[in-house]
Order: structure tokens, then sequence, then C-alpha cells
């Protein structure tokens, strides 16, 4: 779930819903996915790429 979300490709909004297709059944991820998508005034950090 980890190299979905944070992949290069797409925007952020689509690999949350792509991650939330794959993982639905997974409710440690979905609990992720639910707090990524509160959009607070804060943006959720990519890491850096190596």
């Amino acid at each position: 779930a980890f190299n979905e979300l944070f992949d290069d490709q797409g925007t952020m909004d689509q690999r949350l819903n792509m991650v939330a297709n794959d993982f639905s059944e997974n409710p440690a991820v979905m609990q992720i996915i639910d707090f990524a998508r509160l959009k607070t005034r804060f943006p959720l950090c990519s890491p850096q790429r190596k």
C-alpha cells in the first residue's frame, strides 16, 4: 500500500482511490486512507526519493 500511495504516477487523489480499492479489506490501510482524505490545512507529506 505504501509504494502505491507514494508512487510518482497520477495525483495523490488518484493514488488514494487506487489504494482504497486495492486494500478495502485492510482496516489499517483504510484508516490511513481516511486520514489522508481529511484535507486539512496541512497537506500529506511524501517521503524523500532516493
